[in-house]
């Protein structure tokens, strides 16, 4: 399981405020804070916002790496960005200002753009607010869908591995060729990361020969396919190697049907073949995957170490 459920961006230039105290209240809630002293490091953090459920501003902060005193125009200059690169995100203001009559300016100046919160009072109130403004995120709710299966990509495959899923899952109804063809590379590339994750953890089921056959990373899904199903020999009937999955199981059918039509789907595309793949052709070739990365859970947790 994730230790961290949400992901916020925080930008303050009081870093020990971050430290000593949001950063205590977040912890109890699963939320893991990315912490920036200034707009600049912060957007440099963000990148393109893939994995942030959230922005906390300070109002009055620096701009640069190199500015020394907090600028007034900071707060203008961050949701500008911010509204800009990820409109979706919540954003939320976090001020010092100790005077009630200062924070309703702030409140009453910001009303319908982003809530205000005060520090050393609004700690909990300000983390309730941005989990629920984060559950209704595309992305969280697609995460709560398939649960079971974004836990086992981020724990074997990494965080590529989760931007390829989630961006498959996202594009799901879309019917562009552009969108179509980039999803079964997505669902190719996600197959060939479970067999680079088995081959790290067992490299007899997985040879290296398939993984890196002159030095560098170069996936042969064919071959590893026949390894793993015993290199069947149909002239005999038999297998001449150990078999890791029985050819004519549902399980080797299903990830043999996930590459074949990624593949041939893709190919369809770039020669522009009377017969292209859909959006429906994507739904079930991304079902095969997830059934494969079920199977992929069994067996490599099998072979890793305990850790």
């Amino acid at each position: 399981m994730a230790k961290y459920k949400y992901k916020f961006l925080v930008i303050d230039d009081d870093e020990s405020y971050i430290e000593d105290s949001l950063n205590i209240y977040a912890q109890d809630k699963r939320i893991k804070l990315l912490y920036a002293s200034n707009l600049e490091d912060g957007i440099e953090i963000f990148k393109d916002g893939y994995g942030f459920h959230g922005v906390i501003l300070d109002v009055i902060c620096l701009k640069t790496r190199d500015q020394e005193i907090p600028d007034n125009s900071f707060i203008t200059a961050a949701l500008t960005y911010f509204n800009n690169k990820a409109n979706a995100l919540p954003v939320v203001a976090l001020t010092g200002e100790p005077d009630e009559t200062e924070v309703g300016r702030l409140k009453g100046l910001f009303q319908g753009t982003m809530e205000v919160f005060t520090k050393a009072n609004d700690e909990e109130k300000l983390l309730a607010f941005l989990k629920q403004e984060a559950d209704k995120l595309p992305q969280v709710k697609l995460r709560k869908q398939y649960k079971n299966i974004f836990d086992i990509v981020e724990k074997c495959l990494g965080s590529d591995a989760e931007k390829e899923l989630e961006q498959c899952l996202s594009d799901l109804s879309h019917t562009e060729l552009p969108k179509i063809k980039g999803s079964l590379v997505n669902i190719r590339s996600l197959l060939e990361k479970i067999f680079i994750a088995l081959n790290a953890v067992d490299n007899t089921m997985v040879l290296d020969e398939h993984i890196k056959p002159y030095g560098k990373l170069d996936v042969k899904v064919r071959p590893i396919f026949g390894h793993i199903k015993g290199n069947f020999d149909p002239r005999t009937q038999t297998n001449t190697t150990d078999v890791y999955v029985d050819h004519q199981s549902s399980t080797f059918k299903t990830m043999d049907f996930c590459y074949s039509i990624c593949s041939n789907g893709v190919h369809a595309i770039d020669q522009n073949e009377p017969f292209k793949p859909t959006k429906h052709t994507v739904t079930s070739t991304l079902h095969a995957l997830m059934d494969t990365i079920l199977w992929f859970d069994r067996e490599y947790s099998n072979r890793a170490p305990v850790k």
